[in-house]
């Protein structure tokens, strides 16, 4: 009996040229989501890969220079110096970055850590982007499935009931045999299908072109198939609570610009309100002030340092220019005086996403797309994760190299060897992920089972 709800459902849906045209509509901006992702992610990698070899170290290189210099040949009074040691943090996208690339222009995916570095200028802002793309964003397949998915979903199924009691037709359906949870399956399946499986086919493109972890493809494919069914329930309990077309067409708008838009618009606001970051006036103000005070005081600075550090640093070489040790003392005095103001700032986007997190479960489109930014490798979370790590080993270095700088020196062979390269760490899924998962798939089947209860008493 299901059989022929559903033919009957499939062929309607197909034979108006309404519905034809949203699907090719929907379809069509998706699958340029798509093109626009990979091209966006393959010029990424392609600038990360093409830096110029000038703005950082060939490390073999450098090794062989101070490796002759210990050994005493002649070398340069330039060569192998340890703040000419400049390594390159990256950040690469995820695996499937090209299908949640929206924001990620506003974070920074290089580094170059050195000590002629301090934190305020370890970051090359907007190296991908222009500002008119960074003020307008992407649209990714992130947003055609958050954004659009549910309401092409919920404008092509809202009127299967008040459709037919306009028409006059519902009463002689349900006297004929008709059920009136059979219709609404068969419609809401009619149209969920070409809405999931468009989004699906771009996902699979994209693992296969970027050779993804299935992993993370699986994860996708349920978010979309969960947040479907979530929407599908919301569909349902409107079709089966409307009297009149125009009722239904106000519910749809209202639902889904209260879960959609106003819901994650107002948590990013109260976030925001709540836990405010420091300001980058103040912060460059403060690394400007920390970096006039060594400078005036170099010398007395340069003491200071060296005290903190007795027994290191080897021979002084008056060869060495001066303004290396000086350069080197204001970074690190610039880190020193702005760690407070990098610490808050930290702290509180922390706290701005702990607070959207929770205000999440609010909110169906929330925890999609933090299931859909976690499995693509994007994110905010991530962006911070590259931002602590590339500061911590900024921190390293200057610490391996500080007292040779200062004393105008070279560091030892063994010291040079103990330095690491930058090796990004992403931080792990958590729990969260399978919380949000869970999350839709019974809030879906909720709405689901109470639509069918309500159905059932026609």
């Amino acid at each position: 009996m299901f059989g022929f709800y559903m033919q009957r459902e499939w062929a309607d849906f197909w034979r108006s040229p309404v519905r034809i045209l949203a699907i090719a509509i929907y379809a069509g901006v998706a699958f340029w989501a798509l093109m626009d992702g990979l091209t966006w992610q393959s010029h990424v990698q392609e600038i990360q890969a093409e830096t110029p070899a000038d703005m950082f170290t060939d490390r073999e290189a450098w090794m062989a220079d101070l490796r002759r210099a210990e050994a005493g040949e002649e070398v340069s009074p330039y060569s192998a110096r340890p703040m000419a040691l400049t390594l390159r943090a990256v950040h690469m996208p995820g695996d499937l970055a090209a299908l949640a690339h929206r924001n990620e222009a506003i974070h920074p995916h290089s580094a170059l850590i050195s000590g002629w570095r301090s934190e305020a200028s370890l970051f090359r802002r907007y190296e991908v982007e222009g500002p008119s793309v960074l003020r307008s964003g992407r649209i990714d397949l992130a947003f055609v499935v958050i954004v659009l998915m549910p309401l092409f979903l919920l404008m092509l199924t809202f009127d299967v009931v008040s459709r037919e009691r306009v028409a006059g037709r519902f009463r002689v359906f349900l006297m004929q045999g008709g059920s009136l949870s059979r219709l609404l399956a068969a419609r809401l399946l009619a149209v969920s299908v070409p809405l999931v499986l468009i989004p699906a086919a771009c996902v699979l493109i994209a693992s296969a072109v970027k050779s993804a972890s299935p992993v993370s493809g699986l994860i996708w494919l349920a978010a979309i198939t969960a947040y479907a069914l979530f929407w599908a329930g919301v569909s349902a309990m409107i079709a089966v609570l409307t009297e009149r077309p125009a009722s239904g067409a106000i519910a749809v708008l209202v639902s889904w610009s209260v879960f959609v838009v106003l819901i994650p618009s107002a948590s990013q606001f109260l976030a925001q309100s709540l836990h405010p970051v420091p300001s980058r006036v103040t912060y460059l103000s403060e690394a400007r002030d920390a970096e006039g005070q060594t400078r005036r005081n170099l010398a007395q600075r340069a003491e200071i340092y060296m005290a903190e550090h007795p027994g290191q640093g080897g021979a002084s070489d008056d060869a060495v220019p001066g303004f290396y040790r000086a350069s080197y003392l204001a970074n690190v005095d610039i880190n020193s005086r702005t760690a407070p103001l990098v610490a808050e700032f930290e702290d509180q986007q922390s706290a701005q996403r702990q607070f959207v997190n929770a205000v999440g479960f609010l909110s169906p489109s929330m925890m999609a797309q933090d299931l859909l930014f976690r499995a693509s490798g994007t994110g905010p979370e991530r962006a911070a994760a590259f931002r602590q790590q590339a500061r911590a080993h900024l921190a390293v270095i200057h610490e391996a190299i500080g007292p040779a700088t200062v004393n105008r020196s070279r560091i030892t062979v063994a010291q040079a060897e103990a330095i690491p390269e930058f090796r990004f760490a992403p931080p792990g899924h958590g729990p969260i992920l399978w919380i949000s998962f869970i999350w839709l798939v019974v809030a879906g089947g909720l709405l689901v089972v109470a639509t069918a209860g309500v159905a059932r008493r026609y």
